[in-house]
């Protein structure tokens, strides 16, 4: 048993996806489930919307709610205004209203992308049968937290029914 226990620990290692501190956290709901670093923390907020379910938001930076409601309405941006060295912040959202010819399924990586707004050096998407995951990265270390995400979305398990 102890070997099994070894390559286990090993195979969950060489994933890449522990944190310094050496575990990983899972993540799941009616939507999505995936692994990330236990230093990253996933955030929730209610927001509104007919077209777009927003699922979470992971990071290892402090965000805040995302939206301000007033009587007339409500106004809704990133949960940050600028990205933090060192940082990442990965939107989870699903998209209900999807033109058949508008969608693509993938990976998608530019620098800096749409993330540049709050200051990242680089913007992963991935898409997946109208999930829609964007991660903004900034640096230092750009790569190697571009490995973490990439880890991140690869044990992403998505409900398509």
């Amino acid at each position: 048993m102890r070997p099994l226990a070894f390559a286990l620990a090993a195979a969950i290692l060489t994933a890449g996806i522990l944190s310094p501190t050496g575990s990983a956290a899972k993540y799941r709901d009616l939507y999505v489930s995936f692994r990330y670093p236990d230093s990253w923390h996933v955030y929730h907020w209610p927001i509104p919307s007919p077209t777009i379910k927003y699922i979470a938001w992971l990071s290892n930076a402090r965000l805040h709610d995302p939206c301000i409601r007033q009587r007339t309405g409500i106004q809704c941006t990133r949960p940050i205004e600028r990205l933090p060295p060192k940082s990442v912040l990965l939107t989870w959202r699903l998209v209900t209203l999807l033109r058949a010819d508008s969608f693509r399924s993938g990976v998608w990586i530019t620098r800096p992308g749409s993330c540049g707004e709050v200051g990242a050096d680089e913007t992963i998407t991935r898409r997946f049968h109208g999930y829609v995951v964007e991660a903004c990265i900034r640096g230092p270390a750009v790569a190697r937290t571009q490995r973490q995400v990439l880890k991140v979305l690869r044990s992403a398990r998505f409900t398509t029914g």
